[in-house]
């Protein structure tokens, strides 16, 4: 009666086909960072990559642990490895002979510049972290009673003495020129001679403030003039070896001028390729199907024509 039934072609390996693609994913993402990440060889030095071989360090800490972890564990950074001649492109860059004589005597000026400041570094390194010594400074200024006191009776000790001898002479010329005690005559010049003495007390008195102000306005202005000095001194150093190591600063030599990043490669479409074969395989076996089920009805029909024409015979 016909060709058999066509048997439905087997389920794709989707999981199969899922791991590929993911492979094929980190190859792609591999190849892109390789592209835009080129070893370099320039003026100032090189710049290459290291990959990490990840299967040899587990292989090495599983035996490690095997052993019972005696000994020293496995040290991740002895698993790194310099990638192969061709992983990457390699970017070369020079310079003109008249740059390349400017770039070496700027790299001499920064080499002197950077042991400068490691020997100014040595020099001050007892200096760093002591306290600032003050023992040798002016004293601070003390409280002004002292100076005040001392310019006070130092200029009414003669004015005392003097108010004394012309106090006897004044009483004297009253007496002899009439001129009863404890009249108001004698009040009179009594109370000018106090007046005299109080005037004089006043300017001592002024005159000692004014001492006093000057002594500790000058003390204080000595003292701070001192410890800005010895701040100065200890400070200059520092400042200078911070302008030596500013100037003494590494340029980037890695830069990359005039590379365009490449584009990312496209990973190989190994899922949709699963999916369009398994699509075929279906599309296949329908045909097959539908090509089946005509054929069928075509015999079904060529044998119910053949029975009506020998009923009609009959």
């Amino acid at each position: 009666m016909g060709k058999r039934a066509p048997s439905p072609p087997p389920a794709p390996d989707y999981a199969g086909a899922a791991t590929a693609q993911g492979t094929a994913n980190k190859d792609a993402a591999r190849v892109a960072s390789q592209l835009n990440n080129p070893a370099v060889i320039g003026p100032g030095g090189k710049q290459s990559w290291q990959t990490f071989d990840q299967t040899g360090y587990d292989k090495a800490k599983t035996d490690w642990q095997t052993a019972g972890s005696q000994g020293t564990a496995p040290d991740p950074n002895a698993f790194y490895t310099s990638e192969q001649p061709g992983d990457r492109p390699l970017l070369i860059q020079s310079l003109s002979p008249g740059q390349q004589s400017i770039y070496d005597t700027n790299q001499d000026t920064q080499l002197k510049l950077a042991q400068l400041g490691s020997q100014g570094a040595e020099a001050v390194g007892g200096t760093v972290g002591t306290t600032l010594d003050l023992s040798g400074m002016p004293a601070a200024p003390g409280p002004p009673g002292q100076i005040r006191d001392d310019v006070i009776n130092a200029m009414m000790s003669r004015v005392n003495t003097d108010y004394g001898r012309a106090m006897e002479q004044k009483k004297a010329d009253l007496t002899s020129g009439g001129i009863p005690v404890g009249s108001e005559a004698w009040k009179a010049e009594m109370d000018r001679m106090d007046r005299g003495l109080n005037d004089a007390r006043q300017q001592a008195i002024i005159a000692g403030t004014g001492a006093a102000s000057q002594d500790f306005s000058q003390t204080q202005v000595a003292r701070k003039d001192a410890i800005a000095e010895a701040l100065l001194k200890r400070q200059s150093p520092l400042n200078e070896i911070s302008a030596l190591m500013s100037g003494s600063q590494i340029n980037n030599q890695f830069a990359m001028p005039g590379v365009a990043p490449a584009p990312a490669p496209a990973p190989a479409p190994i899922f949709a390729a699963t999916n369009a074969a398994g699509q075929y395989g279906i599309d296949v076996y329908n045909a097959q199907a539908q090509q089946r089920a005509n054929m069928q009805q075509g015999l079904f029909g060529l044998g119910s024509a053949g029975i009506l024409a020998a009923g009609m015979r009959r």
